[in-house]
């Protein structure tokens, strides 16, 4: 059996193979689970695979590319046109082979464990800051029905929650010490997340 191009429909749990010649005669089709997909692909003939860039591609990218395969990624988009008739695993596995097979497809770049650190990193700084800023205009939000209004800007919110003396007498409503605690404490903790991940993106030569 002569594999020339090996299409793989990712999964957590399964996957599903699809393998041609170099005519285009399917020559396998085989369904595996996660423990015993590297231990066969490594066992196979130098290849051509071809994978949706989608959850874990880049991990098997990675994987398969050390037992001598060459790896490419497909983006989703370009691959669902190729599906026949209904959708399922096998069918998926075909239509990449399908897509692989034109001349023209545009393949994304695989990336490597220190990209994908750097990556992720983003990520969660980025939602990390998502989270801030619903803090903030939470409080800001909550501290309105005291009679209290904060200048928009986390800066100002932080300085304003660290100076603010709720005991202190005001045109205002009392404001209860244990929310204004709490609120002083979370937004400290979001920003000073913020400026771990921040120091990392810094320190990093790349």
């Amino acid at each position: 059996m002569i594999i020339s191009v090996l299409g793989i429909d990712l999964a957590k749990n399964t996957y599903q193979l699809h393998g041609v010649d170099g005519v285009g005669k399917a020559v396998l089709k085989k369904r595996l689970s996660r423990n015993e997909l590297a231990t066969y692909i490594a066992r196979l003939p130098a290849c051509r695979i071809v994978m949706e860039a989608c959850g874990g591609a880049n991990y098997w990218a990675r994987v398969f590319q050390r037992s001598g395969h060459q790896v490419k990624l497909i983006s989703p988009q370009f691959v669902k046109p190729f599906v026949k008739t209904n959708k399922n695993d096998a069918n998926d596995a075909e239509a990449i082979v399908e897509a692989a097979s034109r001349p023209s497809m545009n393949y994304v770049p695989i990336k490597q464990v220190e990209q994908q650190d750097i990556q992720s990193i983003h990520r969660v700084r980025s939602r990390i800051v998502k989270n801030r800023t619903a803090l903030i205009n939470e409080i800001r939000g909550l501290l309105l029905e005291y009679g209290i209004a904060i200048p928009i800007g986390a800066a100002k919110v932080k300085r304003f929650l660290c100076e603010i003396n709720f005991s202190s007498t005001q045109d205002t409503d009392v404001i209860p010490s244990k929310p204004s605690l709490h609120f002083s404490k979370t937004q400290r903790y979001a920003i000073g997340n913020i400026d771990k991940f921040q120091q990392i993106l810094n320190d990093d030569p790349d």
